[in-house]
């Protein structure tokens, strides 16, 4: 396996230098942002930054010269590994030699001090200079950091590595074989054996489905409901009626009802009690009305709790998966009181680590029941599906 480091402005820009490089097969190993440090960092914007691996075999497919690259970039990879461990053995021994009499004394071949002066050494010889050829040769150590990285909690990175351990017997890395691909395999089925899956929106005929999508402010939930109205009305010819729930009759929902127009859906706009109840009667002959929420004051409080108990009611609440994970039971607990069948993670183009999925399932009693990448209507919303999330996670992409 090749793989190949980047620091880049943004994933959009890398994805291009990504196919130039290592061609069409090749997938993003782990992304992460990255500041500068000290004062530079508070006058320059972040940056992204991408490892990117391909098969070898395939990397030779792209460019027959590029096998013989692939060795001269070996054997000048063995003569930089060479030169750093010179480098970091001459500034060792200055470093020794700068010691008084009495102090070179204190050191032994096994001291504990002196290996620390190694390793810093090292450290500071290997981060002077990057080689951005490197070829994956046995076994990760560990799993764990690079679970990490892709947002999942330390504890269950562990939990999910020592899974991993106990059901697969040590694989020779150096070689593509079907043993490495198995345990490759195996890594990604473990990782959506974590993933608790909720059951998607239930549209029963002869019965009319309420489904409210609740959350905290910004986070795609009017997004969402656009997504699920379109995919029924266009894709399933099903009857869809919207009702927005506001805390003043005098707020205007313009971009709802320009949206229900442009579906040639009913629209209706509701502050109180009883004018909620109306409208649920009054769109009984619909086979899905669509509950939609503008601000988040007690009177809207008071409306989402009268809907409590509501025969067909399939309750959803929207994360952003930017979310952080001490902000999920509270963000939850707000809501609890309507029965949530299942999450929908939005938002998904604004993060580089979606280990988030994992956390939340760990961390909450409600399984997933969809994701979008987007904020855009015209973007699908994905039925969540372990293997497919499992993937997202791995690969950073749809």
């Amino acid at each position: 396996m090749i793989i190949k480091k980047y620091l880049v402005d943004s994933i959009e820009e890398v994805q291009k230098k990504i196919a130039e490089d290592l061609g069409p097969n090749a997938v993003i190993l782990t992304s992460r942002s990255v500041r500068s440090k000290g004062l530079k960092s508070l006058f320059s914007a972040s940056k992204v930054e991408v490892v990117a691996a391909v098969e070898e075999a395939d990397w030779e497919q792209l460019n027959p010269q590029k096998g013989e690259l692939a060795t001269e970039k070996a054997e000048n990879d063995v003569k930089y590994h060479i030169s750093t461990f010179q480098d970091s053995a001459e500034r060792l021994i200055h470093h020794f030699n700068q010691l008084s009499s009495d102090d070179k004394s204190l050191y032994s071949t096994d001291d504990r001090e002196l290996n620390k002066i190694i390793e810093q050494e090292i450290n500071a010889t290997s981060s002077s200079r990057y080689s951005p050829q490197m070829y994956m040769t046995e076994k990760p150590s560990t799993f764990v950091p690079f679970l990490v990285s892709k947002g999942v909690d330390p504890s269950i990175a562990l939990s999910i590595e020592q899974k991993l351990d106990s059901n697969i017997a040590s694989v020779d890395f150096s070689v593509d074989s079907p043993e490495r691909t198995a345990y490759l395999n195996s890594f990604k089925e473990t990782i959506a054996g974590q993933i608790n899956i909720a059951t998607p929106i239930c549209l029963s005929n002869g019965s009319t489905a309420k489904v409210l999508i609740v959350g905290p402010s910004g986070v795609g939930k009017t997004t969402a409901l656009q997504k699920i109205a379109q995919h029924c009305v266009q894709e399933l010819g099903k009857k869809v009626a919207w009702i927005t729930l506001t805390e003043d009759g005098g707020i205007k929902d313009e971009k709802g009802l320009n949206f229900a127009e442009s579906l040639n859906i009913a629209f209706s706009l509701v502050t109180t009690n009883l004018e909620l109840k109306q409208k649920l009667e009054s769109y009984s002959d619909c086979d899905l009305i669509l509950l939609d929420t503008v601000g988040s004051s007690s009177r809207i409080q008071i409306l989402l709790k009268t809907l409590k108990g509501t025969q067909g009611l399939q309750t959803f609440i929207a994360m952003s998966a930017t979310t952080k994970d001490l902000d999920f039971a509270p963000i939850i607990n707000r809501f609890a009181y309507l029965h949530l069948e299942g999450a929908i993670f939005t938002m998904l183009d604004e993060t580089a680590t979606v280990g988030s999925f994992i956390n939340f399932c760990h961390k909450t009693s409600l399984g997933i029941s969809y994701i979008t990448e987007t904020s855009q209507v015209n973007k699908e919303l994905h039925i969540a599906d372990p293997k497919f999330l499992a993937h997202r996670i791995l690969f950073n992409n749809l």
